[in-house]
């Protein structure tokens, strides 16, 4: 699949501010993404929770961006605003999301039981925790993914967003195994369940999920400290400590009265010394006004928090300078690096897999017949077999399922050889394929059996007659 250009998601994040996209309307620097509504899609819940998104597919190629719009500027319609700063204080700040989640799945469990749901108080309080999730933006914005899903389910999805809809973007990226490319947006780690935040720290979503943000916006970076995202964090500018310094402490002068003789000795005799009023430099941590500041400076003054911060050059890739969290310069695009890395892997893994099935598929029977098409890879099977094929083929049941954790224990052996972490995914969703199809076999072996035989016969009595 194409390169999507970071310019591209920061066009597109821009667009799904506005409130004049027309369906069918192509945007974009080359005005190769078309606005679509899926069936079923809630794109707008201006008067409700807030909620709103965009949606573009490109005209070219299979690729879908889903575009989630951040906290309403000044201007536009005051209640959508009012359920944004909502959202931004309640869910992004205080996680209310994970805990309506978990409301959620406690609802499911009891919904149905007479004796939980027949006591008036008990099932009012789990109609309204259920009410609050439903209508919680960051579980309509996985709603509208699934809607995407589903009226394309053959695109390669990815998410994007500023502020808000960055976070959004993020959420439901590393919740669904998507791509994600988020501008100033908010960290959300909190707000994922206990197992993908242990993957975050573990950097599993480094090289998929990325984080542009300006480390003077409070929003973005935090307000006392830094704060990572899903994750890999690319701050725009300069170094974290470099942008914060004005923020964390203060200089102020305070009155010292100091005394000097005079150069006159008979003055001094009958006048005393001069007094003097000296100022004195003292520096004091700024402490929360520090963050005040900060918030401040990034919606107003040098305006922090906008999306005119970034930057972008003639090939459409990110042009501000680059630092990691940690202050090391970045050079070029690091989506651009992760992407031609990527598929740089994605070939090597196509090889390794080849050679795999080419050396030990002839040992692996039908399994290995099954793979190999799968991969491209040719084992002969001579037309005269076929009928021996379906007759024999209730007996691969239980040979494939034998040798299936043999055969993933070699491809998850090529990982573990490799210093490459990219190759991880493309793994796991192989591993999850290979397992999913083994259930599909087991059950429907016998019918594909039957019928191969079937066919078979057919085939013998017309090449016969």
């Amino acid at each position: 699949m194409s390169y999507i250009r970071d310019e591209i998601y920061h066009t597109l994040s821009d667009h799904a501010y506005k409130r004049d996209l027309m369906v069918h309307k192509k945007v974009g620097p080359d005005n190769n993404w078309e606005v679509v509504e899926p069936e079923g899609a809630l794109l707008h819940d201006t008067n409700g929770s807030g909620f709103d998104a965009a949606v573009f597919k490109n005209v070219n190629t299979d690729q879908v961006i889903i575009a989630y719009r951040g906290t309403e500027p000044f201007g536009n319609p005051l209640w959508s605003m009012f359920m944004d700063y909502g959202t931004d204080g309640m869910d992004v700040v205080g996680g209310r999301a994970k805990g309506l989640e978990k409301f959620h799945e406690a609802y499911e469990k009891v919904k149905d039981n007479p004796w939980v749901m027949s006591n008036p108080s008990t099932a009012q309080m789990y109609y309204k925790m259920e009410y609050d999730y439903q209508t919680n933006q960051f579980h309509q914005a996985e709603e509208l993914y699934h809607a995407v899903k589903k009226a394309y389910p053959n695109a390669q999805i990815s998410t994007t967003g500023h502020s808000l809809g960055g976070a959004e973007a993020e959420y439901v990226a590393v919740r669904n195994g998507l791509q994600s490319t988020s501008f100033n947006a908010p960290s959300i780690v909190h707000l994922l369940p206990d197992e993908l935040q242990e993957k975050v720290k573990r950097g599993v979503f480094e090289k998929t999920n990325i984080a542009y943000v300006d480390p003077g916006d409070a929003i973005g970076s935090g307000f006392k400290e830094a704060k990572g995202h899903v994750g890999s964090t690319y701050y725009t500018t300069s170094t974290y400590e470099e942008a914060n310094k004005q923020y964390q402490n203060s200089t102020s002068y305070f009155p010292m009265i100091t005394s000097q003789n005079r150069s006159n000795p008979l003055a001094n005799f009958f006048l005393g010394p001069e007094f003097h009023i000296q100022y004195i430099p003292v520096t004091l941590p700024m402490g929360n006004w520090g963050a005040v500041k900060k918030f401040f400076n990034s919606i107003s003054g040098e305006a922090r928090h906008s999306l005119e911060r970034f930057v972008f050059d003639q090939e459409g890739n990110i042009a501000n300078k680059l630092f990691t969290m940690d202050g090391q310069p970045v050079e070029g695009s690091p989506r651009l690096k992760y992407y031609n890395e990527r598929v740089a892997n994605e070939e090597l893994m196509k090889e390794a897999v080849k050679e795999l099935i080419q050396r030990y598929g002839s040992n692996w029977g039908m399994f290995g017949k099954v793979v190999a098409s799968a991969a491209g890879v040719t084992i002969q099977l001579r037309p005269e077999a076929l009928k021996e094929a379906g007759q024999t083929i209730n007996r691969h049941v239980q040979e494939f399922q034998t040798e299936l954790p043999a055969a993933i224990r070699s491809i998850q052996h090529l990982v573990e050889t490799s210093s490459s972490r990219s190759l991880q995914p493309i793994v796991e969703r192989l591993i999850t394929s290979l397992n999913t199809f083994n259930r599909w076999y087991a059950k429907e072996a016998r019918e594909i059996g039957e019928y191969i035989n079937k066919k078979a016969e057919d085939f013998l009595r017309a090449d016969q007659g």
